[in-house]
This record gives C-alpha cells, sequence and structure tokens, in this order.
C-alpha cells in the first residue's frame, strides 16, 4: 500500500489518501471479462449460423416488418395466398366468327354418311320420291360425277369406279358413289347434282319415284365423297 498527498485549498488541512494494490486474481478476472465482451461481440458480427440458433429461437415479434419476401416461403405457404374468387366480371363483347378447319373440305378426304326413309305410297301412281343428301363441310368444288356401287336391285346401275361397299363407302377423287342396301317399291332410281351451281359444293340429291300405289315404300344407303387433290 502506498500513500498519496492531496494539497487542497489553502484553507484546508492537508488529507492522505490510501490506495491499495489490485490483488492478482481481482485482475485475471477484469481481464476475463474483458476478453469475453470483445470475442463475443466478433462472433455474433459474422459469426452466428443456423446451427447457433435454437429450434423456434426467432420469432414473429423479431423479424423487422417488410423483410420476408415471397421467394422466402416454401410452396405450401405460398399456395395459401391466394384470396377468395371474386365476383364474376361483365361478360365481355362478342368476338369474330372463327374459321374452322371444315370450312371447307381438305384436299384427298373421304367424307362418308347414310340415309334412310319410308312411308306408304299414295293412290296416285309414280310418285316421286326425292332425298337431299348434303356434305358435311363445302367441297372445293361440285362432284363431277355420281354413281352406284355394286347392289343387288335392279334398279341401279352399277359405276365401276365405286368399288366400296354399304358398311365401307368410298369414292374416287371428286366423285360421289351411293351404296344401296334397301330398295322397295322403287323404280328408275337416280343421282343428281343441283341445277344451281352455287348448292352443287354443299349437296346432291337421290330421286326414285313409287313403283307400287298403297305400298309401303323403303330405301336406305350409305355413300362417299372424296374432295380432289
Amino acid at each position: 500500500m502506498r500513500q498519496v498527498r492531496s494539497t487542497c485549498h489553502p484553507s484546508h488541512p492537508e488529507v492522505t489518501m490510501h490506495l491499495r494494490r489490485p490483488t492478482y486474481p481481482e485482475v485475471a478476472s477484469t481481464l476475463a471479462v474483458v476478453l469475453a465482451l470483445s470475442t463475443g461481440s466478433a462472433h455474433s458480427a459474422g459469426l452466428i449460423g443456423t446451427k447457433d440458433l435454437a429450434d423456434s429461437a426467432v420469432t414473429s415479434a423479431k423479424i423487422r416488418n417488410g423483410q420476408v419476401k415471397t421467394k422466402d416461403l416454401s410452396a405450401d405457404v405460398r399456395g395459401q395466398l391466394g384470396g377468395a374468387v371474386g365476383p364474376a366480371g361483365p361478360a365481355g363483347a362478342p368476338g369474330a366468327r372463327g374459321v374452322s378447319a371444315w370450312e371447307t373440305m381438305p384436299p384427298g378426304t373421304t367424307v362418308t354418311g347414310r340415309f334412310y326413309d319410308g312411308h306408304m305410297a299414295a293412290g296416285v301412281p309414280d310418285g316421286a320420291v326425292v332425298e337431299n343428301v348434303e356434305f358435311p363441310a363445302t367441297a372445293p368444288a361440285a362432284p363431277t360425277g355420281l354413281g352406284f356401287g355394286e347392289d343387288a336391285f335392279d334398279a341401279t346401275a352399277t359405276d365401276p369406279t365405286c368399288t366400296g361397299s354399304y358398311a365401307t363407302p368410298t369414292a374416287p377423287p371428286g366423285r360421289v358413289c351411293v351404296y344401296m342396301n334397301g330398295l322397295t317399291n322403287l323404280k328408275e332410281v337416280a343421282l343428281f347434282n343441283w341445277a344451281n351451281p352455287a348448292q352443287q359444293p354443299h349437296a346432291f340429291y337421290f330421286r326414285a319415284f313409287e313403283a307400287a300405289v298403297n305400298a309401303p315404300v323403303y330405301y336406305w344407303g350409305s355413300w362417299a365423297y372424296t374432295a380432289p387433290n
């Protein structure tokens, strides 16, 4: 211990202070506190990682508002962010009419169909029977010919270019082929294009005459048309 002499104001007597030298344990403990504080600050400044955090250590209250972005959320959480579906908006104006792939038959395409009718012949002989057959789309041009495939009826003339059948109708390019499978009490059976050129790419017709009076009349068949290339 050493003495320190202090000189005060002249009106006061001289004061003597006694300072005690710190012990080694006191110095060591003080130094340990300083080191701990300095290294702890360095650790927290740049060395804290995910493993240093306990589960549930970071709560919502500890996150600054606006810092969590959508990309930081899991896919499940992002999927829950959508709100309720709002009311339907007003209907929009109708759009322009679209163009179908079948606005005109594609070249080389074969279209097929079937027709049927039955009735009781009137008391007047030779009543005309006419069946209009429409194509499912506009043909590129009027059919260049119409004919019957081979069948069992004398009333139809066989066209050798029509090689299909009632079950599987076919036609060469540009032509219509009809395959009859039923024909009762009809005669002079024939096929025609319509006289109006504007109608010819859309349809053809079957015509026959009743061969009996007051008798049942039936006919049915299939047809095919192939658009020319």
